[in-house]
């Protein structure tokens, strides 16, 4: 006869929870884009800090877009980079007469950081939408008419996938490591998460390098300014957003507007990267953190199953129930990104989101000092 012990049953009530869960998540509506939409004034924000290397890719790009050169502008904020990203910027800004390029040099308002930057880049704007994305990304050729098209008068802010592997041919000479490709896929679970909660009423997060919102819903909401300093300034915006009641916030995850954004080379800059979204996320709605505790006692009692010396067919269910929810959750985004070279990596991914998620769960308690670009915030 098999012995249920504690774990054993712990792991499948939370496997069930986690089910039921993620049934709720992924039933929910998604939005759909507008058909034969009136063009409209849009502005593309990005702020830049010593990204000498990958600042010239992103503003090609941008360069590209099929949208009307005359109705949209790239406005390149830079601040106080100590290399060679703003003659590279100005560049761009001498043979486009819709890039212009503006120095950052103080911080306003008590804020800091690249709230401070896109505040001011904000401050002097006309426009109806702003698109947000970041020196290191590189957006299709179809980016701002996707992710435009997603708006009507009642959207305030919409969010859009990234990948960190390009698709095919977007970078000849890109070699797509072991750990780059753990880190897209991680990046497509939580990104799904934040998308399934979003379409369901209850955003969690957006991603910052690459969401969109209403000029007048951010202005509504008194902007930045307003809103307070936080290193997650895209959270805190859509928060701020949701807050009024009369804006919707979506959450998509269509193939034109999926940017790419270069991966991160070493644990370090990936746990520095996670401190400042832990930082940032303490002040998480409910639904967050019920999200969050789910799934680190569900992945916490799947490691624990398996080092504990009793592992049974009950617990082999559990787990499979687990990864196949995990899988399901990311299926649509390696699909949209055409990327299923990445499928064979799925279960290391599992491995590696279980460590560290145990790892940030608890580190989670301690005070947290974060570098951003070399400031600490």
């Amino acid at each position: 006869m098999i012995e249920i012990n504690a774990i054993t049953l712990l792991l499948f009530i939370f496997s069930v929870i986690y089910l039921f869960s993620a049934a709720y998540l992924i039933s929910r509506h998604h939005p759909n884009p507008r058909i034969n939409r009136k063009p409209i004034k849009i502005a593309v924000l990005i702020a830049v800090r010593n990204e000498e290397n990958h600042l010239g890719d992103c503003l090609k790009s941008l360069e590209n877009q099929q949208y009307e050169k005359d109705l949209y502008d790239v406005i390149i904020l830079d601040d106080e980079s100590q290399d060679t990203s703003p003659s590279i910027a100005k560049e761009f800004c001498e043979r486009n007469s819709n890039f212009h390029f503006k120095n950052i040099k103080k911080q306003r308002n008590n804020l800091s950081g690249k709230m401070n930057v896109l505040a001011q880049g904000l401050s002097e704007l006309e426009c109806d939408l702003v698109l947000i994305t970041d020196a290191d990304c590189i957006a299709p050729a179809s980016w701002i008419n996707t992710i435009t098209s997603y708006f009507d008068n009642k959207t305030g802010l919409v969010g859009a996938l990234t990948s960190l592997s390009p698709p095919n041919g977007i970078i000849p000479s890109y070699k797509n490591k072991f750990f780059q490709k753990i880190q897209t896929l991680d990046w497509f679970f939580l990104q799904s998460v934040a998308r399934y909660s979003s379409n369901a009423g209850k955003p969690v997060t957006v991603l910052g390098n690459n969401f969109a919102f209403s000029l007048k819903a951010y202005r509504e909401v008194g902007g930045f300014e307003t809103i307070g300093f936080s290193i997650t300034e895209d959270y805190a915006l859509l928060k701020a957003i949701e807050k009024t009641g009369h804006w919707e916030i979506k959450h998509i995850n269509d193939a034109g507007a999926i940017i790419f954004s270069y991966p991160l080379n070493t644990l370090r800059e990936f746990f520095q990267q996670r401190m400042r979204w832990i930082k940032g996320g303490k002040s998480a709605r409910p639904w967050g953190y019920f999200l969050m505790t789910t799934s680190f006692i569900t992945h916490t009692l799947i490691l624990l199953s398996l080092i504990s010396g009793q592992f049974n067919i009950f617990n082999l269910v559990s787990i499979l129930m687990v990864f196949l929810i995990d899988y399901q959750t990311i299926k649509n985004d390696i699909k949209k990104s055409k990327l299923n070279s990445l499928k064979p990596y799925f279960i290391l991914f599992e491995l590696f989101y279980i460590l560290y998620t145990i790892f940030f769960s608890v580190y989670y308690l301690f005070p947290i000092k974060i570098n951003w670009k070399g400031r600490d915030l």
